[in-house]
Order: C-alpha cells, then structure tokens, then sequence
C-alpha cells in the first residue's frame, strides 16, 4: 500500500473518472500506477497518477500531459496502449492498457532462463515498437527491462513513453540537451553527457537490454551513476560470448553494432536492426531439422506465418509483420497487426490441445513436407534455397531434390580446401537473395543455368567477388584454388589507421581506444598483435624519453639553473608515470625562485643604500644556499665589488688627507649606492 502522503489515490474503492481503483502495481519517476476497473467497456485498465509532492509541480504536471500526449499517438501490437488523460479533484491521470504478465527486470530477477531465439524475438518486438515511435518523431529515453512487458501469451509490449521526446517539436520541449533524462544503467553516451538525442540512444538502450538477455547481466556496473556513464562514453563492452561461451557468434554482434559508442555506428534505425535480428533468426530457423520444421509449417497461419514451438518462455514474434517494416521502415495497421498476435498467442497458449486435437494432420503434413519437399509447387526445392543464411561456423541444413535435367553442378566443395574454416561464402543466383554458408562444410549446388556470383569474405574486410556463368557444361570459373587474404573494409581500416596515426604522434591513450575498437569488431584480427607490439614499444620509447628530461630537470635543479629544470619539468605530460612528480617540482622551483627573487632585491636595496656587508651576505646566501649560478649575478657582484673598492680608496684618501682624490671616490660611489646617507654626509663634509 502507497504511502498517503505520497500517494493521491489510495487503494479501496476510490474512483478517478469512471475508474475504480482495485489495488497498486507498481511506481515509476512519474507516478503511482494501479489496476482499475472500467465498468463502462467492463475491461481492466492500468491507471497511472501522479504523487503529490510531483503533482505540485506543474511543469512536471505538463511532462505528465506530454506523456500521454506522445504515448496516445503510438498504436502498435508492442506499444502499451493510452485510453484517456483526466484530472480528478487536482489529481491528474491516465489510463492505460492493462498488461496481465511480468516486466523483463522482474523475468530476470526470476532466474527464469531465455534461449537465444526467445532473445532475438524480445529485441526484434521492441525494435518494431521502436520503429512505430520513429515514425511519430518520438524518441523512449528510457528503455530497460522494468519498461518491457511480456504478457501472458508471450507478447512483447513497451511501456512508459514517460521520457519521451516528440523531435519534430524540440522548440517547446521541457527537456532540453544538457539535463540527463534517463536510467544510468542503459543510457546511450550522448543521453549521458547532456547531449542531444535521436532514436539512436534508444537502440542503444535497447542494446544493453540485449546484451543483459544474453550475459546475465548489463555490459556497465557501478553503483556511482557518474562512473556508469563514464563507462558508456569511454569504455568497450567484453564481447558477450567470452561472458558465455554459448552466446552464438552473429546474435552477439547484433548486440554489440547497438552497443557502438557513436551514433553513427549504430543501427541507423529500428528498421536497420529489424532486418538482421530477422535475418539472423531466419538462419537458425532454417537448422532445425526437417520433422520439426514441418510441424510448425503445418501449425502456421495461411499467410506464412512462423510459428515457434511452445513453451514457458517461448516469445511470440511477428514475422510477416517484421517483413513489412523492414521493407518499407512504416509500421503496418495496427488492429490487423494486433489480430495477428492474438492468433499467435491464442496458438502458444493452446497448443497442447491444439496438438492433441489435430496430431494425426500434422505428422501426415510433416512426412509430406519431408517427402514431397513443399509439395508438388514447381519452385519447390530450387531457387528458393538461396533465400536461406546462416551465420559462421553453422552449417545451414538444406534438403535438396534431386537435380532436374537441364541443371549443373556448382562445385562449392572445392573452396573447403582452400578457405578458412570461419570466412563466409555467399552464393547469389540470379536475381534471387543470397545464400550465405560457412566454409569448411561447403556442398555442391544444383542450379539452373545463367549468372551466378559468388562473394567470399569476413565480416568487416572487403569481399573478394567471383562472377561467373553457369552452362550445362558446369561454371565458367574454376574455383580450385581461389585464396582469400583478408583486406580491412572502409571501418576498419579506418579504425586501423587511426591507431597507428595515434601511435606516431604519441597519443597513446587515442591508440589505445582505437584498438578496443578494433577488438570489439574483431577479436583475432591478424593484425591485432603488431599494433599492439607497436603501441607497446612506442609507449616503451616515450616513457624512456620523458624520463630522461624528468632527470635532466633534476640535474639542473639541483645545480641552480631554476629556468631550466622548470622548462624540463613543463615537458612532462598528463599520462606519464613522472607527470605528478614533475608537478610537484614545479611548484617547489616556484617558491624557490620567488625566494630568490626576494634576496636579490635584498642585494640590490642594501647596495644602494651603501649597507655594503649586508648586500655581501645576501649575495653570498644566494650562490651558497639558493645555488643561483654565479653568471646570473655577476652584474650584482661586480656593482658589490666596485663599491668595496671605492669606499675602501675613499677611506685611504682621507687617512692621507687628499681630500681632492677622497671627494673623487666619494662621488663615483654616490652613483653605484644612490640612496647611501653616509656617502652623503661625508660629501658635505669634504
């Protein structure tokens, strides 16, 4: 029970509006959010308010409005639906669609695990929720696993747009760059400097949520926010199949191009990583092995839908809609969209007694689908084949039919002995999409004659690409022997250059962060180890470098030379192991010089003063104790010395009574000692 002092609506039988509140479910930054009835459409509602001591604040009482402004606007399957906004007796509300399921935060509190495809299926879901609020101009800000509900049939839906931000209408937005909106946890770098944002932040986002699926736990963790978003500014994440070895390969790079820390090296859009969470999907899809491949086929809708085989954390995903998104980037109708998923969920929830009920139709259908490949379609078997992708090290299980007349043998087997185990060979014939296969286990393609190329490469090096004919005597390139040296593409060789740039000009520190880079894309890079040698040697050569002008300054230190040390010391930068030494020496040759400074001052007043044994005494001070370098003073020593000489010919002259010769010393003295009174009165004297 809420707290009456923070609470506005207690629970009982308190009514806002039409609602009637039956107890509360939970509290976010921007209010309490409880269960509530509709007796009017007799349905269940999340009612969300705010507390009082937020309610009093009307501009959080417009953010209030905004929110459900913004959140009214975006109708999709995976987007918690807004119903109404009101205020009752100074309480201002919304109401919402009620979820009946759990939040990802709490499923991950349970221990409750996720395969890797229910993993893909939760990202791709909120991916197509977040390609719905792109194109209504809205950016989350705040998506985290406590902001993803499952309902119970397995349906992924957003919730609280609470954050968001309508780009199209920036001039009179609240939140402005430069105030930090958002949790720490899964904030995007730019979200956590208080710069502005786009719909790159919540992928961003959406990738930490992805990469906490995969590993158990968020790539950044501190219990200082500031520490967290240092951590998503300048830190790499550890790739998350060295968190777990089971984390396959593709999904996990899908994470990790979410997880860029510059916006433009992310997904561009929602659209963008729909697309390969899709493809990467497909591809693990097509492994399954035929019997069971042909159960699901059967138990699919009629317009193709793909349904996965159920269970407690089965995800239901929409594939037929994914496919409209990624073609055109705008989301479908809602409501047909909606219908989908609710056949979808009705299938999951059902599907024991669906099974039960209709098992003998399935195993006829799936024997047929094995025997018949597809059934008498005449595309059956043929190019529809290079529809299918499948990531490295997997081998796509494709069962072919036998080869009809006319067709020839594309003999893709030759390239396992010349090819890495781990490079990707992609087949395209014709017009048809890609085959993509891993070599190694390569077999050979019965294909129809016409063009047919042939892409060899690894993810981030160019490809080496091999055009070629394909006749009824076989293909017109020979592909015995075909190598492939890998050769960095644009990003990163890019990347590559500016590290070795880095490295030539001492910036070490920039080296260092182009190299995690590089390993965040590639982790064995062949040429990972010689940049590192590299940077390793040159960081060795500067430190010897700067350690020897570190010494330097202390040699001249300790001889007087107080100029000298001081620029060496200066030379010592930010990042070297002497740097805070130097400082500090820095700020002892500051009080020295000052001190010297004062007693040659002393030097100068007491000679003009014509105080000849107090102006030697300082001197002497300053090259015994200060050890200033005697050629620094020798103008203040030889003005020392020649008034000792005059006073003492002066004195001389007077014991001899030559008064003309003592009046001679006495007046050369007067202008080495100007403010001298005894040389004065002996003048007047004489």
């Amino acid at each position: 029970m809420p707290d009456s002092t923070e609470s506005q609506a207690p629970t009982g039988r308190v009514q806002l509006g039409e609602y009637i509140i039956e107890e509360r479910v939970g509290a976010g930054g921007m209010g309490q959010v409880y269960r509530a009835r509709q007796p009017s459409l007799d349905r269940m509602v999340a009612l969300k308010v705010l507390p009082r001591s937020v309610a009093a604040n009307r501009d959080a009482v417009s953010r209030f409005y905004r929110e459900a402004k913004n959140a009214a606007g975006l109708v999709h399957p995976n987007i918690v639906q807004i119903y109404t906004v009101g205020e009752e007796r100074g309480v201002p509300y919304f109401a919402m669609e009620f979820v009946e399921g759990e939040d990802l935060e709490k499923r991950l509190e349970s221990g409750k695990p996720l395969s890797t495809d229910d993993v893909v299926g939760i990202v791709a879901s909120v991916a197509m929720a977040l390609a719905c609020a792109e194109e209504h101009g809205i950016v989350h800000r705040d998506i985290k696993p406590g902001n993803v509900m499952i309902d119970r049939h397995g349906v992924v839906k957003v919730t609280d747009f609470g954050l968001a931000k309508a780009v199209k209408f920036f001039e009179t937005e609240i939140t402005q760059a430069g105030f930090v909106v958002g949790t720490p946890t899964y904030m995007s770098p730019e979200q956590g400097t208080g710069k502005e944002v786009d719909n790159r932040a919540d992928i961003y986002s959406l990738g930490v949520v992805f990469y906490e699926l995969l590993c158990g736990r968020p790539p950044f963790q501190s219990e200082d926010p500031a520490t967290l978003i240092y951590k998503h500014v300048h830190e790499p994440p550890v790739p998350p199949w060295e968190i777990r070895k089971e984390v396959p390969e593709e999904v996990a790079r899908l994470c990790l191009k979410c997880l860029a820390k510059k916006p433009e090296d992310r997904y561009q859009s929602a659209a963008e990583l729909l697309t390969d969470a899709y493809n990467v999907q497909e591809a693990r899809l097509s492994a399954v092995s035929a019997l069971s491949a042909g159960a699901q086929a059967s138990a699919a809708s009629a317009e193709g839908q793909a349904v996965q085989p159920p269970g407690d954390s089965a995800i239901v995903f929409d594939r037929r809609m994914a496919k409209l998104v990624m073609s055109s980037g705008v989301a479908p109708k809602p409501k047909a969209a909606a219908a989908r998923l609710r056949v979808m969920g009705w299938l999951r929830s059902h599907w024991p007694v669906a099974a039960a009920a209709a098992g003998g139709v399935l195993v006829v259908a799936a024997a047929l689908v094995i025997l018949l490949g597809r059934g008498s379609r005449p595309d059956a078997g043929r190019p529809a084949e290079a529809g299918l992708t499948a990531p490295p090290g997997e081998q796509v299980q494709v069962h072919r039919a036998a080869a009809d007349a006319g067709r020839s043998v594309l003999p893709l087997s030759n390239l396992n002995k010349t090819l890495a185990a781990g490079l990707c060979v992609e087949v395209r014939i014709g017009e048809n999409p890609p085959l993509r296969l891993a070599a190694g286990s390569l077999k050979d393609l019965h294909v129809d004659p016409g063009p047919v190329a042939v892409a060899i490469f690894r993810e981030h090096y160019e490809k080496l690409k091999i055009d070629m004919a394909m006749t009824q005597e076989g293909p017109s390139t020979d592909l015995r022997g075909v190598t492939y040296v890998p050769k960095p593409d644009e990003k990163l060789g890019g990347l590559l250059a500016d590290a070795t740039r880095a490295i030539d000009e001492e910036r070490f520190q920039d080296a260092r962060q182009a190299l995690g880079a590089i390993r965040g894309m590639d982790p064995e890079a062949a040429f990972l180890g010689d940049i590192e040698a590299s940077l390793a040697a040159a960081s060795d050569r500067w430190d010897s470098r700067l350690s020897g002008v570190f010494e330097e300054g202390e040699r001249l230190r300790r001889a007087g030379d107080l100029g000298g040390a001081a620029s060496c010391f200066k030379g010592i930068p930010p990042g070297h192991r002497r740097y805070a030494d130097a400082r500090s020496l820095l700020d002892l040759i500051v009080a020295e010089t000052q001190k010297v400074d004062r007693n040659i001052a002393e030097a100068e007043t007491r000679l003009h003063r014509g105080d000849l044994a107090a102006a030697r005494a300082a001197y002497s001070m300053l090259t015994g104790t200060l050890r200033v370098p005697a050629e620094r003073l020798a103008d203040l020593a030889e003005r020392i010395e020649t008034a000792e000489g005059l006073l003492s010919e002066a004195d001389d002259a007077d014991a001899r009574q030559d008064h003309a010769v003592m009046r001679a010393r006495l007046r050369s003295l007067a202008e080495v000692c100007p403010d001298s009174e005894a040389v004065a009165r002996r003048l007047a004297r004489v």
